[in-house]
């Protein structure tokens, strides 16, 4: 059968593309600085070597960086680790912050031009398609682009004015090799993160729509495990209202069952979880899912969502992408 799905790897996150969804790539997490250096301790062709054994190539590459000309967050740091991406025959995926620079408002009325324009420039050069992540997770409460938590009424207008308005400066540099990618949490009834839909930009200034989804399992005291239809249901419902562009998970991880007394059942493990979610839950209940990018990163403070946490996690992972069903390119 076609492959549906692609799977893939990034710098903190492993993306796979469905044969006829898709899979996802690793990418670290966004700290004010780039989120390239994760994996690339041992290059990224050892990613490809933990996922694929027996050969084969992640479809996709992410990282992360933030609006800021220091700190490894300038072009003459990315640019060689985006390129190294593409050599590795993946499609580049970069979580561009804009945490460092001003307001969504600021942004949108045209502020920090100078600095959007230097980089859609720098894009425009790349011989290859970049996804840009812009601004993602904006409906929860953590980042300074955010429309959620204490944020005023008028930020879901401001964050989608920011983007468009982003977009348009890339467009009127002539850039046609960039990609945007629409990334918000997953949500729920009665959530403290609210609804991704008054920030929608609109499906001519998005390529990509998605959320990111984790299952913290029991890793905080009182919380219970979920599955992937748990945790995806509402969101997914959401986004298809929203629109038909072709969704992504933006990020997506589950904890071990080791925490405040674990977890019971077939599918209360990282590695039942995994298999479950990739090989039965999305493509029976979730076909407009397309790829996936897994949270590859242990981070202190936090579960360990690595896909190598135990070697059980890591054989699953590695049956999931050596799967028919996601053996499909990065749309």
């Amino acid at each position: 059968m076609r492959p549906r799905f692609v799977a893939v790897l990034s710098v903190s996150i492993l993306a796979i593309a469905l044969t006829s969804c898709t899979r996802s790539d690793v990418v670290t997490p966004f700290a004010g600085a780039t989120g390239f250096s994760t994996l690339e301790v041992g290059g990224w062709s050892v990613v490809n070597a933990q996922t694929y054994p027996n050969g084969g190539r992640l479809k996709a590459l992410g990282g992360y960086t933030n609006w800021s000309n220091t700190n490894g967050n300038d072009w003459a740091s990315v640019k060689p680790r985006l390129d190294k991406q593409a050599v590795e025959g993946a499609r580049p995926v970069l979580s561009w912050g804009s945490g460092a620079g001003g307001s969504n408002a600021a942004i949108a009325a045209g502020s920090y031009d100078w600095y959007v324009n230097q980089w859609a420039g720098n894009f425009k050069t790349l011989p290859y398609t970049v996804v840009i992540r812009l601004d993602w997770e904006e409906n929860g409460f953590w980042y300074p682009w955010a429309t959620g938590g204490t944020a005023p009424a008028s930020a879901h207008r401001d964050y989608v004015a920011m983007w468009r308005h982003v977009h348009d400066v890339f467009a009127a540099n002539g850039v046609r090799n960039v990609k945007w990618f629409f990334s918000p949490n997953t949500t729920g009834k009665g959530s403290s993160i609210v609804d991704f839909t008054p920030d929608y930009p609109g499906d001519a200034y998005v390529d990509y729509v998605g959320f990111d989804l984790y299952n913290w399992g029991t890793y905080h005291a009182g919380n219970k495990w979920k599955s992937f239809t748990d945790l995806a249901t509402y969101s997914y419902g959401l986004m298809n209202a929203l629109t038909a562009k072709p969704q992504v998970l933006g990020e997506v991880g589950s904890c071990d069952t080791i925490y405040n007394g674990g977890a019971t059942g077939p599918t209360s493990t990282k590695e039942g979880w995994i298999t479950s979610a990739f090989l039965t839950e999305i493509p029976q209940r979730f076909p407009r899912i397309v790829a996936f990018m897994w949270f590859n990163a242990d981070k202190p403070g936090e579960c360990n969502f690595a896909i190598d946490s135990t070697p059980a996690t890591l054989a699953a992972f590695q049956h999931v992408a050596a799967s028919p069903l996601w053996q499909a390119n990065f749309p």
